[in-house]
């Protein structure tokens, strides 16, 4: 391999889609063996497989059931197959991702990852927080079962301090615990603000930390740069009276109309403008607060620009 694997480890709702569909699973000198919906591809083969079981022995099992050797062993029948003049890059935001049922905590995670991979790159991308919220409860309410008003669900994510995600959503915290393990100078963070409003200056900076041509990344750009924008007000507004009824509508009565008609149905629900939700003056500041002195922190040792950008600072 050209130089250390590099391991994206999100957080999810940070442009990971976007960044496994459109630019580590397209250039051509990355060797992508993270996810990026490979079981649509018909190529999806053993190393996919591979690497799939690692990371989920990772992030999804317990002290008691992790098995180290399995994982090494996988990894070294991967290497195996890696062409030598590309990088290998890993993306997997489950690795970051708020799942109850996960038993391995954060640094454990980032333990088992220096334990199975060894002296790798990390790649964090990250999300003003208060933006960040509004996002996870729109994504969480337009699951018709799972819909609720927003201070609700907020009150809930409160309650559940370590199974909700506001206690996620320091960065500098998680930051420097991947920073003891893998040496600071391998640790790369990176904006989805800057990806969102300036996508160039974005993939410039990810292709040096990447070592890997910028050019052929710009040509990338041409093409795609973001998936997943969020959930639309009539999407929002559907799962709502949804919840209320009790049932969804179109999945009742499915069967008695024609598919384009449902079709027609289903794309105007998705569509619209997104959902905006504004935080009241009083929940901003309580979050601020929560989140300021990570943010500062993270900017005077780590250099990251969130001046600018709506975190709290």
């Amino acid at each position: 391999m050209k130089s250390h694997v590099f391991i994206h480890i999100g957080l999810p709702k940070t442009g990971t889609t976007s960044l496994q569909r459109f630019f580590f699973s397209c250039h051509s000198q990355i060797d992508y063996l993270g996810k990026h919906y490979v079981k649509a591809r018909k190529d999806y083969d053993q190393r996919d497989q591979f690497v799939d079981s690692i990371i989920r022995q990772i992030y999804s099992r317990d002290e008691i059931e992790f098995d180290l050797t399995f994982c090494k062993d996988r990894f070294d029948k991967v290497k195996e197959g890696l062409k030598g003049k590309r990088i290998a890059v890993i993306s997997n935001e489950a690795l970051t991702e708020n799942i109850r049922h996960i038993p391995a905590d954060r640094k454990l995670i980032a333990q088992r990852l220096y334990n199975v991979f060894g002296e790798s790159k990390i790649i964090i991308t990250i999300r003003n927080q208060l933006d960040m919220i509004i996002s996870v409860w729109a994504e969480n309410a337009a699951k018709l079962a799972r819909y609720k008003p927003f201070k609700i669900w907020l009150i809930e994510q409160n309650n559940n301090y370590y199974g909700g995600i506001l206690c996620r959503l320091k960065y500098f915290e998680l930051i420097e615990a991947y920073s003891r393990i893998f040496g600071k100078d391998n640790i790369g963070v990176f904006l989805l603000e800057d990806l969102k409003e300036d996508p160039r200056k974005f993939y410039i900076e990810l292709s040096n930390y990447l070592d890997i041509d910028t050019d052929e990344s710009l040509l990338l750009l041409e093409k795609e740069t973001y998936a997943n924008p969020r959930f639309s007000r009539r999407k929002i507004t559907y799962a709502k009276w949804c919840r209320r009824l009790g049932w969804d509508p179109l999945s009742r009565f499915e069967k008695y109309i024609p598919d384009v008609v449902l079709a027609g149905f289903r794309k105007q629900i998705e569509s619209g403008p997104p959902i905006e939700v504004e935080l009241s003056k009083e929940y901003e500041e309580l979050f601020s607060s929560y989140y300021r002195e990570s943010n500062r922190n993270l900017l005077h040792n780590y250099s990251v620009g969130l001046s600018g950008k709506g975190y709290p600072l």
